[in-house]
Order: C-alpha cells, then structure tokens, then sequence
C-alpha cells in the first residue's frame, strides 16, 4: 500500500505540535514552581497531541518514516504505536511504582505528565529525557544540600526538571 506523501503538510503539523509542545512545557515548568501542582489540562493536551501526530504521521507499521524523520520536529514525533504505549509506560509506571513504595517521592502530576509525554514521544525519546531531567534534578539536590545546607527531606517541584530533560532531548535531537 503506497500511500501519497506531502512533505510540506507533515513538516507544518510537526512544527505546529512541536511550538505547542514546547509552550506546555514551559507552562509545566511555571506552574509547578509556583504551585507545586501540574494541571490536568496540560497532560490532557500532551495526549491529545500524541492522538494527532499518530494520525498525521501515521503508524510505522504501516507508512515508511525515512522522509517523514529528517523533518524537523516530525522526526520526534513519527514513531509508531507500538513505540508511544512503550512510552507512555516505560517511565511512568516505575515512577507509580516508587510513588507507592515511598509516598512522597513524585507527585501525580509527575507520574501523569510522564505518560502523555511519553505517549506523544515514544520510549526512546522518554527514556533519555527522563534520564536528563532526573540527572538535572540530582545536580540541583545537591546544590540543596552543599549550597544551601538544606536537610535531606527538602521538597521541590520534579517538573521543571523533567521538562527540561524534555525540551533538551528535543532540541538535540532536531539540530
């Protein structure tokens, strides 16, 4: 099955959801400092851009990728079906986990962001961005601790941390 392929088409909606991914991000990163809370409307967003990229872009199965993933954000966000449920699990259920077993350690804001960014990047992407940002996290706990002489139980918002990893994943990637 061949399907007709519009690279000026995929290319406009990849960079569409990837402006609009990048400014929920940031709305992530501002609301969870301020208010240690990330708002459901922002993972519901995230998800519903996960939808349309797999109906843009299609499913690997299906559609060969090779000139959708040299467009610039399109190659971030053209993965298969297969590969955004491995995302949306991969690192948001360990995160569950670890909530259950020591309460307190991530927020469900945390755990839900994680699953719809997840969802719309795949388990590749979601992987090394949870990576960064918890990396990123653990020089910032330190900081606390050396710096700041804070105790080990200090508390801070992982959001802002994550979305970093996010948006530095996405950016190396693209250039």
């Amino acid at each position: 099955m061949h399907f007709k392929y519009d690279t000026k088409r995929e290319r406009f909606m990849g960079d569409v959801m990837g402006v609009l991914f990048l400014v929920i991000l940031a709305v992530i990163s501002y609301t969870d400092i301020r208010r240690r809370q990330i708002p459901n409307w922002c993972c519901v967003c995230i998800a519903a851009l996960a939808v349309i990229s797999d109906a843009v872009f299609f499913s690997a199965e299906i559609f060969d990728f090779e000139i959708c993933q040299k467009l610039a954000f399109s190659e971030i966000f053209a993965v298969s079906l297969t590969e955004r449920m491995l995302g949306a699990l991969c690192v948001s259920v360990p995160m569950l986990g670890i909530t259950v077993l020591a309460p307190g350690s991530f927020g469900g804001g945390d755990v839900k962001f994680m699953c719809a960014a997840g969802a719309l990047l795949g388990w590749r992407h979601i992987l090394w961005s949870a990576a960064a940002g918890i990396f990123s996290a653990g020089v910032y706990v330190l900081y606390l601790l050396i710096i700041k002489n804070t105790g080990r139980k200090a508390e801070f918002p992982l959001g802002p941390f994550l979305c970093l990893g996010i948006a530095v994943n996405i950016l190396t990637e693209i250039y």
